[in-house]
């Protein structure tokens, strides 16, 4: 998946670059944003995008997050690194 990802965004930036338009169709495919790694994102994020309250917005959302749950044993805390909880 991310080599696809990766490709689309290579023909976006080459259009963007030789100021052409570009058209895309995007397909919901169950699953695939609980697969690909926030590091990742943000990291294309970064290249595509320059500063802006948008790109910092979306870092924010990506960065930092946590998982908490209420256990037998009390609170239980870990690091996201991938995937969307619901209500997120």
């Amino acid at each position: 998946m991310n080599h696809a990802l990766r490709k689309l965004l290579d023909v976006i930036e080459d259009a963007k670059k030789r100021e052409h338009y570009v058209i895309t169709i995007s397909l919901d495919i169950q699953g695939v944003f609980d697969n690909l790694k926030y590091d990742i994102i943000r990291k294309v994020l970064r290249k595509i995008y320059t500063k802006s309250n948008i790109s910092e917005t979306l870092e924010d959302i990506l960065s930092n997050r946590k998982v908490a749950i209420q256990t037998s044993d009390g609170p239980a805390m870990w690091k996201q690194t991938q995937s969307c909880p619901q209500g997120s």
